[in-house]
């Protein structure tokens, strides 16, 4: 990787340029250690890693070009590509550390609600949300929209980057009621098998209370469930289904669903494959899901 400095990674998104698919830039959060006569600290020096990799080639690497970092960026989380050296960032946090920190995840009032977004880019930095509780995970959405994932709060927030004014303008918005992390979204290929089954999936802690405890052991079994979501063609509203529930022998605390189509079989039954893991959990789950009742 060409790297010579501690690398500790958190969120990763990637950009390409169609004219060019197999060159593809890879961004991904460094929490570096902040050292102190070579301690330690409790709070990291975070910034963004920008690599390069070419596909074309037999033995295919990725090439360390830059670090990126600002003073608006201080705990960074999660990352959308908008360019090789252009993207956006959560800070899912105010504190770096201590009971304030804590302060941020179990309340929810508009005194913890400053957590922004930002646009980090070779020019600078600018602030293009904010009000935010805990902007975590960054996922794409349909037509260039930007999905957001409050981790605390459990909400799903969805965004469109307005050009002119260089903001996030807030489309949309669901409350969930679980602990959830990093949105993705489904396009299904097959909509003509029966009825469209795109949508937003999402993964979440059903116990994250007790996150503080069970993420240092393990073999614990942090209880999650995973979640579609799509816009009701009548109402226009967006509407939730649970797709899977599980106690944590499956996946323990799923942070992250997917689903990965499988190509109907000409017998009417539409599935797919639903992966699903999480930041402490040992394994990473996979099962079969039928498509065909989802609404």
């Amino acid at each position: 990787m060409g790297m010579k400095t501690p690398f500790v990674t958190h969120g990763i998104d990637i950009w390409y340029d169609p004219s060019e698919p197999y060159l593809v830039y890879l961004h991904a959060v460094n929490h570096i250690p902040h050292l102190i006569d070579g301690v330690a600290q409790p709070h990291s020096d975070s910034r963004i890693e920008v690599f390069k990799i070419d596909l074309q080639v037999e033995k295919k690497v990725a090439h360390h070009l830059k670090s990126m970092n600002h003073h608006l960026v201080y705990t960074p989380n999660d990352i959308y590509s908008l360019g090789p050296f252009d993207l956006l960032v959560t800070n899912d946090h105010v504190n770096t550390r201590g009971h304030m920190r804590t302060a941020e995840d179990l309340l929810t009032t508009s005194w913890t609600s400053r957590t922004n977004i930002v646009r980090l880019h070779d020019d600078g930095a600018e602030v293009v949300a904010e009000g935010l509780h805990n902007a975590n995970g960054l996922g794409h959405g349909p037509n260039g929209s930007i999905i957001l994932g409050d981790a605390a709060g459990g909400d799903l927030t969805i965004f469109k980057l307005d050009p002119i004014g260089r903001k996030l303008v807030k489309q949309d918005y669901l409350a969930l009621g679980i602990q959830l992390d990093n949105p993705t979204f489904y396009v299904d290929p097959y909509p003509g098998s029966g009825s469209d089954a795109s949508g937003y999936v999402l993964g979440g802690l059903l116990s994250g209370i007790h996150l503080d405890k069970t993420c240092r052991d393990p073999y614990a079994k942090v209880p999650s469930s995973v979640w579609i979501i799509r816009r009701n063609e009548e109402t226009g509203k967006l509407q939730k289904k649970r797709i899977l529930e599980d106690d944590g022998g499956w996946v323990s605390g799923a942070s992250v669903g997917t689903i990965i189509p499988i190509k109907p079989d000409g017998k009417g039954k539409k599935e797919a494959w639903l992966v699903a893991t999480g930041p402490f959990s040992l394994q990473m789950g996979v099962v079969k899901i039928s498509l065909d009742k989802l609404w």
